[in-house]
């Protein structure tokens, strides 16, 4: 099946699904001591089960995206089979984020709502609408080979993430030690993620829809794009999948472990006198 890979291409490929594998299995323990442990209250209880539901989904999505390593935007992909065009894994990618920021949602509409603040549960209210929002112009981006699309589409998770962050700082002022502790990590995370998303990944789209443009780049109609998503091209040097490997690489392996996270902490007064 791999045959005539570069060395570097399979080794990456096979780190990340060995990562993906550990991920699966870590997720099987969630769903064990999720299910398996009796919650204090009803309220605690259905909140542990939405976490790893929607972890369940992110975890599952990203293991499979692992597997089957692409390059939507540019149809590339390591195996060749229909499992590997852009339409599978744009389908696969848009159910895992949704799910994923389902969880900052949860977690804080569950905080606020605790606090009796209004502001914090309106802004958990906003995110998943606004990821929808983010995760349509991801598809036309796929769809036209348009950047500037994608350009929009990390905009929005950046703002996203400064939502959360801001409804996570307004905890930090009644928190206890633990979920004090818990907060700061999460707005250090926060941060570094978007620094990340300022300086490199929204430029980037940015510049690239700017030189694709003064290049006289035809970008395809939507029902063009749709009838290429279809399609895929195995791609087999480091040179092909080089500007994958950073972002793919922490993808799969650091935001699925903030999405196992999510499953169990922070926890709950009840629970930690339980």
């Amino acid at each position: 099946m791999f045959v005539g890979f570069e060395p570097a291409v399979l080794t990456w490929w096979g780190g990340l699904s060995a990562v993906a594998v550990i991920n699966l299995l870590l997720l099987a323990w969630s769903a064990k001591v999720v299910l398996g442990t009796e919650a204090p209250t009803a309220e605690i209880d259905q909140y542990r089960r939405w976490q790893l539901f929607f972890g369940g989904l992110y975890v599952i999505g990203c293991a499979s995206r692992s597997f089957i390593l692409r390059s939507d935007g540019r149809r590339y992909s390591m195996i060749d089979h229909v499992i590997s065009s852009v339409f599978v894994g744009r389908t696969t990618a848009t159910i895992a984020e949704m799910a994923f920021v389902a969880q900052w949602a949860v977690l804080l509409y569950a905080l606020s709502k605790r606090d009796e603040d209004v502001v914090g549960q309106r802004l958990a209210q906003s995110l998943v609408p606004i990821i929808a929002v983010a995760e349509t112009a991801s598809w036309m981006g796929i769809l036209s080979t348009n950047p500037l699309f994608h350009a929009v589409e990390e905009s929005l998770w950046t703002i996203t993430a400064a939502l959360f962050m801001v409804g996570l700082a307004r905890r930090l002022a009644t928190a206890g030690p633990a979920l004090k502790r818990f907060l700061w990590a999460a707005l250090a995370s926060g941060v570094l993620y978007l620094a990340y998303m300022v300086t490199e990944d929204v430029p980037t789209y940015w510049f690239r829809w700017q030189q694709m443009t003064a290049d006289g780049v035809q970008f395809m109609s939507f029902g063009e794009g749709l009838a290429d998503s279809v399609t895929w091209q195995v791609k087999k040097t480091w040179a092909d999948w080089e500007r994958e490997v950073v972002w793919q690489s922490l993808y799969f392996s650091f935001a699925v472990w903030m999405s196992l996270v999510l499953i169990h902490r922070p926890l709950f007064p009840e629970e930690r006198r339980a």
